[in-house]
């Protein structure tokens, strides 16, 4: 029996990298230049990594990460720019972060202010992009200076609203209503946040920095808060969803979602 569950955990982790990978090709990523450098990078890839660590723990979480940041290298993102031991970093701390709370969750019962934290975050950056975009004219891609219409402004900013919206809206339901299926959608989506914060925001910013000598924590930092806004949602459906599914196929305990 155990050597059937070790098989099981070993073929969703190759199966888990192998799709970080893919996410990690050019086909399903892009770069935005800043400061005449690749700093904001536009992509899918923590999704693998953050349902492995959900699904198979922190420590299988880390080496996912790892590997999929290494085997990614390799054979897609080089064309990005010059490897970089911090973004091994994050990727490993995605599937460590993710394991690790989801891990306390089924051992101890969540904070019950864990709705209104989600909130209240949430809104913080989606108030920080709307400022950003608002008090900024011209923003520099690569070696030029774009300016920033009305037009374009508009749409960002509805974006960001429009996805602020959906996401506090699900939250709300599933703290007040309590629909089956929408059931501790709060853990996802405090989980995709803190990842989203701690690996996207704060330190990615440190790596581009040191790699390439762009400031640190200027519109670099407000750019991702933007693009934060727009990734939550969408990662956290997806980790939800097939998390849900995969407990199902895979045979694992579903009660690991209540605990």
């Amino acid at each position: 029996m155990k050597n059937n569950q070790a098989i099981q955990k070993m073929t969703l982790a190759s199966m888990l990298v192998a799709l970080g990978v893919i996410m990690a090709s050019p086909a399903f990523s892009f770069v935005i230049p800043l400061f005449g450098v690749p700093a904001v990078r536009i992509d899918l890839i923590a999704i693998p990594i953050i349902i492995a660590g959900i699904l198979l723990g922190p420590v299988f979480g880390l080496g996912i990460g790892i590997l999929t940041d290494v085997l990614g290298y390799l054979l897609f993102t080089h064309a990005f720019g010059p490897y970089h031991v911090g973004f091994t970093i994050n990727l490993a701390l995605t599937g460590l972060i993710s394991g690790a709370i989801f891990t306390l969750f089924t051992k101890k019962k969540p904070f019950s202010s864990m709705s209104i934290i989600n909130i209240l975050t949430l809104s913080i950056l989606s108030i920080s992009g709307i400022v950003y975009l608002l008090l900024t004219e011209s923003l520099r891609v690569g070696s030029e200076m774009v300016p920033l219409t009305a037009l374009f402004k508009t749409v960002f900013i509805s974006g960001i609203v429009l996805f602020y919206s959906i996401i506090v809206g699900i939250q709300w339901l599933s703290l007040k209503k309590k629909p089956k299926h929408l059931e501790h959608m709060d853990r996802f989506i405090f989980i995709v946040m803190l990842i989203e914060i701690m690996v996207g925001i704060l330190l990615t910013p440190l790596w581009v920095e040191n790699l390439y000598g762009a400031p640190p924590y200027l519109a670099g930092v407000l750019l991702r808060i933007m693009r934060a806004m727009w990734l939550i949602p969408i990662k956290v459906y997806l980790v939800f969803y097939i998390t849900k599914v995969a407990f199902v196929v895979f045979g694992q305990n579903k009660t690991s979602f209540t605990k």
